[in-house]
């Protein structure tokens, strides 16, 4: 059974196939597009790819120490999780925050979609730095994926009725796995009150 899978990026293509199966997807592909074949992935978005028999690993390590370092946190203490359990957080929790340019700077490399951008507190930095924290305690974890001749689909999802202590809405985030690869991920704060 051959699998193939294709990163999509505008103007990049990255595969992920057996070494048989790249030229030939590239002699077919080059029938129709204008190709360059760039070689053998290492690093695409601040992931970085390594390869072990049949498997591939990304990890964003070096992004992580970036950010962290960039803020002055790279020998923080580690946190076990990313928030603290059982605590919200309200848009007019603690004081103002006054560094508004390097809260959106670390939210933004963050890829956070933050619901507190226009009324910044204390109390949200200080979320902010947790998370900070629980990424230092995870740097060297990997995703791996996998080549598996199975097909099942297995997805989880958490939901957070209600959850919003300022507007009553809900959240919730899902996973989908293909075998044992993860394919498909999100997480949203629904538009409407539930």
């Amino acid at each position: 059974m051959n699998i193939i899978f294709l990163l999509l990026l505008i103007r990049k293509i990255h595969l992920l196939l057996s070494a048989g199966q790249v030229s030939k997807l590239i002699a077919d592909l080059h029938k129709t597009f204008a190709l360059r074949d760039l070689g053998v992935l290492s690093y695409f978005l601040d992931v970085k790819a390594t390869y072990s028999n049949d498997a591939i690993h990304l990890s964003q390590s070096k992004y992580i120490a970036d950010l962290l370092a960039k803020i002055d946190m790279s020998d923080c203490k580690p946190a076990k999780t990313p928030s603290t359990i059982g605590k919200s957080i309200s848009q007019y929790d603690g004081e103002p925050f006054e560094d508004v340019t390097l809260y959106r700077s670390v939210v933004g490399a963050l890829q956070y979609a933050c619901q507190f951008m226009h009324h910044l507190t204390t109390s949200h930095w200080m979320a902010v730095k947790r998370i900070l924290r629980y990424l230092r305690g995870t740097m060297q974890e990997r995703l791996l994926l996998t080549a598996s001749d199975s097909f099942q689909i297995q997805a989880y999802i958490d939901a957070d009725w209600v959850g919003s202590l300022d507007d009553r809405r809900s959240a919730n985030a899902y996973c989908i796995f293909l075998g044992n690869t993860l394919v498909l991920w999100s997480a949203t704060k629904h538009n409407v009150v539930s």
